[in-house]
Order: C-alpha cells, then sequence, then structure tokens
C-alpha cells in the first residue's frame, strides 16, 4: 500500500520529517502533535476484500503521549470514518500501558515501555486454519517478537472490508486526541495471517535491523 498526501488540522500544510538517524542512529520517520502542528499520512480507495485475515508488524518510538494515545495506523470504511469500535476496520494506537488494538468494541492491550524502539506484532485469524499462538477467531498481539496477547473478538469474522487507511491520526478530520507523535521506522502488512513460522523469521529481520 503506497501512503501519500499529508493530512493537516486547519488548512495548513505539515508533513512527517525524516530523519536518517531518528532512532538509535537509523533512519526514521517523525510523527507529530505539537500544538496546532500535526501530521499524518493516508491512503485512500483502497480495495481489500472481505476476509479478517490480516498481519501488521509496526516497529516504532513514541516522543511523547497524548492523554489518549496516538494513532500508529488505522483501517476504516467510510461509514466507520469516525468511530473507534470500527465494523470493517480495526486501530492499533498506543495507550498508557503500550499499544492498543480496537476492533469491532474488542481492546486488547499491548503492555511494555513505547519510549524505546519496539517491534508491535498484531496477527487477526479468522479463518478455518489455527496456527499455534493465535487461536481460531482471534485477534492476538505481540511486542517484541513475544506474542502476550490472545483476546477472543466476538465480531471478527465480520465484514473486514475497508477503503481508507491513515498513519498518525485516526481519520484525518482534525480530532488531536488521535495524533501520534513518534518516531515510525517500519511497517509490514500482509493481507492474510502469516504461519509460526513466517512470523518469526518476520519479526527476527525487524529486531535484528533496527536493534531491538
Amino acid at each position: 500500500m503506497h501512503f501519500s498526501n499529508a493530512i493537516t488540522n486547519d488548512s495548513n500544510l505539515f508533513r512527517p520529517t525524516y530523519s536518517t538517524t531518528a532512532v538509535g542512529g537509523l533512519p526514521g520517520v517523525l510523527f507529530f502533535s505539537d500544538g496546532t502542528k500535526r501530521t499524518s499520512l493516508r491512503c485512500l480507495n483502497i480495495s481489500y476484500p472481505s476476509t479478517c485475515n490480516l498481519s501488521a508488524f509496526i516497529v516504532f518510538q513514541e516522543r511523547s503521549h497524548p492523554s489518549y494515545g496516538g494513532v500508529l495506523i488505522t483501517f476504516t470504511s467510510n461509514t466507520d470514518a469516525v468511530d473507534f469500535n470500527f465494523t470493517n476496520g480495526f486501530t492499533i494506537q498506543t495507550v498508557s500501558s503500550g499499544v492498543s488494538i480496537q476492533r469491532s468494541n474488542s481492546i486488547p492491550n499491548i503492555s511494555g515501555t513505547i519510549t524505546v524502539p519496539t517491534l508491535t506484532t498484531i496477527i487477526f485469524n479468522g479463518s478455518s486454519t489455527t496456527i499455534p499462538d493465535i487461536s481460531l477467531g482471534n485477534v492476538g498481539g505481540g511486542r517484541n517478537g513475544v506474542i502476550s496477547v490472545n483476546s477472543s473478538n466476538g465480531s471478527v469474522t465480520a465484514n473486514f472490508s475497508f477503503n481508507n487507511g491513515w498513519i498518525g491520526t485516526r481519520n484525518g478530520g482534525g480530532d488531536p486526541t488521535t495524533y501520534y507523535d513518534g518516531y515510525v521506522c517500519e511497517y509490514l502488512i500482509y493481507n492474510r495471517t502469516v504461519t509460526f513460522n513466517e512470523r518469526q523469521q518476520i519479526e527476527s529481520y525487524l529486531l535484528n535491523k533496527w536493534n531491538i
């Protein structure tokens, strides 16, 4: 997926800032929420099939923590664009305890410090195939290569199609409580549930690459 077109508040254009030495001497993109300056990226007109199998790997480092946390990535349909309890998509955001996954009223949390480089793994598995660390019909999450959440989500088999994607905010509609403040290093997103061995390989690659 290609993300472009910075979205801003109050008709001002503020783009995320790239740095070659942002996180431990490695490159990253700074998304910020500082007064009236807030940055985000969007990808519109996404065509995603009606399936709830999806895997996401995010390497990031939060700089400051707004009272409501900050959105790392959101996928929504037009009808869900202003609601956290998505029926078609989901959001992954920082919270005081770590990272929260919000999807159809299910809010599992992944605990751990996020002011240092962190790898968060999210796996939706609504297919008939069960992998060792994510049970059938569940959403699972992990931090730095360790799955720490295996929380049941009764609505995970609902329509999972979406057509909007956001990095750094929930919907780009100017709500200051949703903007992320910190560095993003890398996103890897798969439109399926990765296998146990694939997850280990991906996480090992990212942990080594970003010195986590």
